[in-house]
This record gives structure tokens, sequence and C-alpha cells, in this order.
């Protein structure tokens, strides 16, 4: 028997260039959870004067928020298992075929950074750079 040979992928990113501010600001109110980004990194370069920090609303503070030390990138993943996530819909499809009627299986979710949701703070405006990936497996 001859299998058929898997499509090739290629991982898309992006790369976003920021500057942290002393007021805190989102990453990117136009990724939401839309965009589908399972993978997150914050660079701030080596050379930078201080840490940025990371936080889930406005009220980010340099006390509150998750250090970026300059030289140390950070990466936040979301691992999203397969779990047959690929045949779900076709044994959906062969359920309904054969009783006649649709299921009310569950659907696997699928989890994602909502970067407008993501805040930034220094405590002297600090250049950086955000990659931002995006999940492969929908």
């Amino acid at each position: 028997m001859i299998r058929q040979q898997r499509q090739t992928l290629v991982q898309e990113f992006n790369t976003i260039p920021f500057t942290a501010g002393v007021a805190a600001s989102p990453i990117s109110a136009s990724l939401g959870p839309s965009s589908l980004v399972s993978t997150v990194i914050f660079s701030v370069p080596t050379g930078a004067a201080n840490s940025v920090f990371l936080g889930t609303d406005a009220g980010v503070t340099i006390l509150s928020g998750l250090e970026i030390p300059p030289g140390s990138p950070q990466q936040y993943r979301v691992v999203n298992e397969r779990e047959l996530v690929e045949v779900e819909s076709v044994l959906l499809d062969l359920l309904l075929s054969l009783t006649c009627r649709r299921s009310n299986a569950d659907i696997v979710p699928i989890v994602v950074w909502d970067l407008s949701k993501m805040y930034l703070v220094a405590t002297a405006p600090t250049a950086m750079a955000i990659g931002v990936f995006k999940e492969m497996w929908i």
C-alpha cells in the first residue's frame, strides 16, 4: 500500500517592534482571539537600560507585572493537545450518515493568547521586539 505524503506546512510568525513606556499599553488591538496566537516571545535587547513588565490590564506596574529582563527573551506558549481533532468532523459526518441525526458531541476547544489584553510597561521608554506565532492545527 502506498501512503499519501503528508502536506508540508510552514510555521509563520511576525515580529512586532514595540516601545514599552511609563504608562501601560496593550500590545496590539488587532491581535485578539481570532488571530489564533499560540506562542508569544518577548525580547528586550541586551543593551537596554531596564526591564519591561507584562500584565493583563492597563493597571500593570513594574511591581505587579511579569519581568522581561534585557537579554533574556521570554516565551509564553499554549500547548494545544491534538486529541484527534483532525478526524473529529469526519467522525461526526459518519455518525450523521449512519444514524440520520446530528450528534451533540463536544467540540475540542483551541486555547490562544489575546494580545489585545496583554499590557507592557517600563520605568523609561524601552524598545523591544515581540514574536507572534499562530496556531498551526486548526
